[in-house]
């Protein structure tokens, strides 16, 4: 069943059909529709104006806001999430209701490294962060051999101290959470201790070919894009690379987040892997299980501890207004990037805002502020992104 049939024979899901006084008849999608429609019109026309107008619903969940502003029942407002979002979803905060780059995602960081070379240091942890006199920041480390994967205690014979003048800090708050940090702000701790990430879940499976684009082996051929289900795999996203090659096929059979995600991480890769490769030859038959080559990928958001136990900021009702300005400004010399740290948060664009703003930021206490805007306004104005004078700063 493809969306658009959806929308137009709800009654084929099971939906409800919201009966308004006049006798006219509201779908689920036309109700949510109108609940999004005036946020995205105003955010279109002037940000700012959009965001002020969003924050003053920030204390409500998606669900209160539907429920309290907007009159809508309970049965649909569970329709509702169901069909447009991931369970649980719509406990967070009102105000926060896929592009790839071309050869994959792996580009955009690799992009960086003929510019930033000898200077990275892999597989080192960081443990603590030092405010020394004369505003010096300091970082202790630790450092994995190169025969071990797990990173060894701290201890005197294996850490590294280094010293600098200024420090950005992009690692997710839940890593910044394990590490030894000066004396910060109340707001600063807070909004370290409890800004919520959500949870993700990617189930990848391999394939003999790519059954799912071949109109002689399933009946309803799929090029790209994504197919929705209630069952728990939630989110199946089909690649738009490689079409008709004729070449074996990777499929992202499930994309889940919030209670979706949590629940896979329950079971073992093996076991959820049989339970996506069940739910999808429910929704492309046999061939999906005849064309499964028995190889697989499986990765949890929640216990990579590089990503500190999420995948991305998605701010509770409250959180928004309350700590964002904390979140993104400087203690003393150090300072916080990355995309929860903008108000374009759970995406890339949310990370190169909070670049530029950390980089005003470290040249303006330098003096260099004049050298910052002729250094990044053609950036800036050539990826639209905004001076870091926006109305949180």
């Amino acid at each position: 069943m493809t969306n658009e049939y959806a929308e137009k024979h709800p009654e084929a899901l099971g939906f409800p059909v919201r009966t308004l006084p006049n006798g006219s008849h509201q779908t689920i999608q036309q109700i949510w529709s109108n609940a999004l429609t005036p946020f995205i019109n105003l955010l279109h026309d002037n940000f700012n104006d959009g965001l002020k107008k969003l924050a003053l619903f920030d204390s409500l969940s998606v669900r209160d806001y539907l429920i309290q502003e907007m009159g809508i029942e309970e049965t649909y407002v569970s329709s509702i999430e169901t069909y447009s979002s991931a369970t649980g979803l719509f406990r967070l905060a009102f105000s926060e209701a896929v592009i790839d780059v071309e050869g994959g995602m792996q580009r955009f960081p690799n992009a960086f490294l003929p510019l930033v070379g000898e200077n990275i240091k892999y597989k080192n942890s960081v443990q603590e962060l030092k405010r020394l006199p004369d505003n010096k920041v300091g970082i202790t480390y630790t450092k994995v051999p190169d025969n071990q994967h797990q990173f060894p205690p701290l201890t005197p014979q294996n850490s590294i101290t280094e010293t600098f003048d200024h420090v950005i800090v992009t690692c997710p708050l839940g890593v910044v959470r394990r590490w030894d940090l000066p004396d910060f702000s109340f707001g600063k701790r807070t909004a370290i201790r409890c800004l919520n990430y959500d949870n993700s879940a990617k189930i990848f499976l391999q394939f003999r070919t790519r059954f799912w684009e071949d109109p002689a082996k399933t009946q309803n051929p799929i090029v790209g894009g994504t197919s929705s289900t209630d069952l728990p795999i939630r989110t199946i996203v089909y690649p738009s690379y490689g079409i008709n090659s004729g070449e074996p096929g990777v499929l992202l059979v499930s994309y889940t987040w919030a209670n979706d995600a949590a629940r896979f991480g329950a079971n073992s890769d093996e076991d959820v892997a049989e339970l996506a490769l069940r739910d999808l030859v429910k929704i492309h038959g046999k061939v999906a299980r005849d064309e499964y080559l028995g190889r697989n990928g499986v990765h949890y958001w929640s216990t990579d501890p590089i990503a500190g136990g999420g995948a991305f900021a998605l701010f509770e009702p409250g959180q928004f207004t309350s700590w964002i300005k904390d979140i993104k400004r400087p203690e003393f010399n150090i300072h916080f990037a990355g995309e929860h740290t903008d108000v374009h948060h759970g995406w890339i664009v949310g990370a190169l805002n909070s670049a530029v703003y950390a980089t005003h930021n470290v040249m303006e206490r330098e003096g260099h502020k004049r050298l910052f805007h002729k250094v990044a306004e053609p950036f800036i104005n050539q990826y639209s992104l905004p001076l870091p004078t926006d109305p949180i700063a």
